[in-house]
């Protein structure tokens, strides 16, 4: 029998192959490849990188390609001229696993009515998180913090919060309309293209969003900030939650080519539509080619959610998580609209602050001493660092 069978390199030795190898695990991979001739023979996550012959060379000794970018065409068909027929899509793969996540193959259903839930009792959601976490969800994040601890890349999620408010009163928000405490703030126009600026010199590939918090829409400045984002940062992926209630569809048709995609919450209480999503149905069934870059979620405003380490409005029962590990400081950057840096998506209030970007490069707060502090205590557990323990977030996407 051939030991190679099932081995895998993943083709694309960055952000993307992080997620990965992660989602993977370390003992399924042995290679990654890239083009880029000044990672070919270096160590990546601790794999070592290698180029189109090598690649050529193990995929007939058994070994399978797995393309781990984003805009993978590209790839697909450099491996098609070598002859390589045996290859894998990670973004479809992902697909399959992981939902809310901007890997949505567009031939997913426009409207999802599944992900429209009852309130629930929030004893049985605790405990069955805490359950679901430790069945499926811990081994695959402490493998991905173990394999790059010691060797960070860049970031592979970034939003951008360009105004602090959000016109929605969902019970499970920290920073509803009702409650919210935060001081009130825009980001700068300055501020935003300079953050869109280091990333495009970074050659940035990742996920980038204008949005965390909040809802973006709020912004009228959105499109013109979007607009700036897909010109300076053409590999990235672009896209943003909203509650659609702002979301005409003029907005829509200034908005569409410059987004890979647009996830609609359509919060209620009924499992319906809004009208205004009516409205945005309506208009895509007339655009079909935009159909891809859009997906409602039928969402239940008063549903029992994440505890967001302790600052969820309708979440009073904290269950321990302080032995796992997060790999949010590891993947994930969240700007505040005075630029300083939170803690994570979770971090809703704003009480952490990991660096400020009207002082410190994106690079200078990400490689800080502040962060190595984080993410040397949340690689041995969330109890080390704050209120991380009471934090219930399960996220994988590396």
């Amino acid at each position: 029998m051939n030991s190679n069978l099932n081995k895998l390199i993943l083709f694309g030795a960055g952000q993307i192959g992080c997620d990965a190898l992660a989602f993977f695990g370390l003992e399924k991979v042995d290679y990654f490849a890239d083009n880029n001739v000044k990672l070919q023979g270096t160590d990546y996550c601790g794999k070592r990188v290698i180029d189109i012959n090598e690649v050529k060379e193990l995929v007939c000794y058994g070994y399978t390609v797995v393309v781990s970018v984003l805009d993978y065409g590209a790839i697909v068909n450099q491996l098609k001229k070598e002859g390589i027929e045996n290859y894998l899509i990670y973004k479809d793969i992902a697909a399959k696993a992981y939902t809310h996540i901007p890997f949505k193959s567009p031939k997913a259903p426009l409207v999802n009515y599944s992900a429209f839930h009852s309130p629930g009792d929030e004893l049985n959601f605790a405990q069955k998180r805490k359950e679901n976490f430790t069945d499926n969800q811990e081994n695959l994040i402490r493998t991905y913090v173990n394999s790059v601890k010691d060797n960070v890349p860049l970031f592979q999620y970034i939003e951008v919060e360009t105004v602090n408010r959000c016109n929605g009163t969902c019970s499970f928000c920290p920073v509803n309309a009702r409650v919210d405490k935060r001081a009130y703030k825009k980001m700068s126009v300055e501020l935003f293209k300079s953050i869109v600026d280091q990333l495009s010199e970074l050659n940035y590939s990742g996920y980038f969003s204008p949005f965390s918090n909040n809802e973006p829409l709020l912004d009228k400045r959105l499109e013109q900030f979007l607009s700036y984002a897909r010109e300076k940062l053409p590999n990235a992926w672009l896209y943003f939650y909203t509650n659609g209630t702002l979301l005409t569809a003029q907005r829509l048709k200034q908005i569409i080519d410059n987004v890979n995609e647009i996830i609609i919450d359509n919060y209620c209480t009924d499992g319906e539509l809004t009208e205004q999503c009516k409205i945005i149905v309506r208009e895509l069934e007339e655009h079909p080619k935009w159909i891809g870059k859009v997906h409602i979620d039928i969402r239940n405003s008063e549903e029992i959610l994440l505890t967001r380490g302790g600052t969820s409005p309708n979440r009073s029962i904290m269950i321990d998580y302080g032995e796992f590990s997060c790999a949010y400081p590891f993947t994930q950057m969240v700007v505040r609209p005075d630029g300083k840096v939170s803690l994570c998506c979770n971090d809703a209030l704003g009480n952490y602050t990991l660096g400020d970007l009207t002082k410190q490069s994106i690079t200078d707060v990400w490689y800080s001493d502040t962060y190595k502090n984080l993410r040397t205590a949340i690689a041995k557990g969330r109890k080390y660092y704050r209120n991380c323990s009471k934090c219930d977030s399960m996220e994988a996407r590396f």
